[in-house]
């Protein structure tokens, strides 16, 4: 089975509160559906005009598994 990838951008975070509330909610689901974080976080540099934001990346042991609706 192909892995499947969940890769999430963020340019600015307008309000932190909301982003832990989300975090509480959505990490459990997560891990249900097997996933596990492989990155999160600001990146350490950017280079030719990059952009610093936020970057989220989650592995699925398979796209089946992480499309799977309870």
């Amino acid at each position: 089975m192909k892995k499947g990838y969940w890769i999430a951008t963020y340019q600015k975070i307008l309000d932190g509160r909301k982003l832990e509330e989300y975090v509480t909610l959505a990490g459990p689901a997560i891990k249900e559906g097997g996933g596990r974080m492989l990155v999160r976080g600001m990146p350490a540099a950017t280079f030719e005009d990059g952009l610093s934001e936020r970057t989220v990346v989650i592995e699925f042991d398979s796209v089946e598994r992480c499309n799977k609706n309870p």
